[in-house]
C-alpha cells in the first residue's frame, strides 16, 4: 500500500509539518522577549507539548497567533534569561 494515499499517513504528515511550523514561530517569539514576555508560560507550555507530542492542537494554533498578533506595547523586559530557559529545557 502507498503510504501517500493512507489518509492516515497523511493527516500525521500534515500535523508534524504544522507542529514543526509552529515550533520555529514560537522559538522566534521566544528570542524576541521584550514584546512577548507576557505570554512566557503559555509558549512554553505549548512548545513543550509539541516536543513531546509531535503535534499542536487547532486551539493551540490559534492561541500562538492571538499572542503573535498581540506583541506587548511596553517593550520592557522583565526577564533577560528567556533564551537560557529554551536552552536549558532542551539540555543544551
Amino acid at each position: 500500500m502507498n503510504m501517500n494515499n493512507n489518509p492516515l499517513e497523511q493527516f500525521i504528515t500534515k500535523n508534524h509539518n504544522r507542529a514543526e511550523e509552529y515550533k520555529e514561530i514560537i522559538e522566534s517569539m521566544m528570542r524576541d522577549y521584550s514584546s512577548y514576555h507576557y505570554a512566557e508560560n503559555t509558549l512554553l507550555s505549548i512548545l513543550d507539548f509539541i516536543e513531546k507530542n509531535n503535534l499542536i492542537s487547532n486551539a493551540q494554533c490559534r492561541a500562538v497567533n492571538n499572542i503573535k498578533n498581540k506583541p506587548s506595547l511596553h517593550g520592557q523586559r522583565k526577564n533577560t534569561n528567556c533564551h537560557s530557559k529554551i536552552t536549558r529545557r532542551r539540555g543544551e
